[in-house]
């Protein structure tokens, strides 16, 4: 990740690393309808925040294998996400998505890749050992080896 973000430091660009996961031991609630579910109960991990510099962010950053594995509420971290950035001033807003995709509603993952496109923003899945972000996202890559990430995901 820090070889990763050293690219957008280097070109001098505003960028914030955030990671999320959820806990499972969620309640089940009930709909309005009636229908059960468990509501994605999403916890962010801010490894680098947009105006912190690299350098103080580079502990935080190393330690991010840590924090990544628990929980796959990939709809609302992704949602929020595009939340967050829609609000940026910058003219090009562009999200890297490392995912394995592997227990989610594809259909509701490419619902939040047209929603923000449709407010100027490009999602790229970086599908980690797994091609299903193939299905989810327009701009997707999948990346076997992570020392392969930087190199993979800007061609």
């Amino acid at each position: 990740m820090i070889q990763f973000v050293k690219v957008f430091d280097k070109a001098n660009i505003a960028y914030r690393v955030y990671g999320f996961d959820s806990e499972h031991e969620s309640l089940t609630e009930k709909a309005e309808d009636g229908r059960l579910y468990i509501p994605e109960d999403v916890r962010f991990y801010p490894f680098k925040d947009w105006n912190e510099s690299l350098q103080k962010a580079i502990p935080k950053l190393g330690s991010i294998h840590r924090c990544a594995f628990n929980g796959n509420p990939d709809y609302q971290g992704l949602f929020l996400t595009i939340q967050d950035i829609a609000k940026r001033p910058e003219k090009r807003k562009v999200v890297f998505f490392l995912t394995d995709s592997l227990s989610v509603n594809k259909a509701h993952m490419k619902y939040l890749d047209t929603l923000a496109n449709g407010l100027g923003i490009t999602v790229i899945g970086i599908g980690i050992q797994s091609d299903e972000v193939k299905e989810c996202y327009k701009h997707s890559v999948v990346i076997e080896d992570l020392k392969d990430m930087a190199s993979s995901t800007f061609t």
